[in-house]
């Protein structure tokens, strides 16, 4: 489940650090880095999820949630509704779904407590 988790918040992160760099004004990708910084930021998340997991998760959960809590307040009143569903759905999501992930995968399963066993006599021949 961890392997999952990281590596769909690195096709997160990748894809918004490409449509950063990519989505400028097309006069290099030097002009277009102020675009790929969200994108940078992300990035920057991910190798700390993978790195240190219990720092990592903290971070996907916080960014998730400025996300989700950020973003309809600066866009609302300039798009429709639908349109902040989905930028949420592709931009809070993943992180908050992969840290939840990496919060799970932590969690190891208590083994069941076994009975004792009977003490077996040794006989001596």
């Amino acid at each position: 489940m961890r392997k999952f988790s990281l590596i769909l918040v690195l096709i997160w992160a990748l894809w918004w650090l490409y449509f950063g760099l990519a989505s400028g004004d097309r006069s290099g990708i030097a002009d277009n880095l102020i675009s790929a910084i969200p994108g940078i930021i992300f990035a920057a998340s991910v190798y700390i999820a993978w790195r240190w997991q219990k720092v990592g998760r903290v971070i996907l959960l916080v960014e998730g949630l400025i996300i989700l809590f950020g973003y309809p307040r600066i866009a609302e009143g300039e798009l429709p509704f639908i349109t902040i569903l989905i930028v949420l759905m592709l931009l809070a999501l993943p992180p908050l779904l992969s840290g939840s992930l990496l919060i799970i995968s932590n969690k190891k399963p208590r083994a069941p407590e076994t009975p004792p066993q009977p003490k077996k006599e040794v006989t001596e021949k």
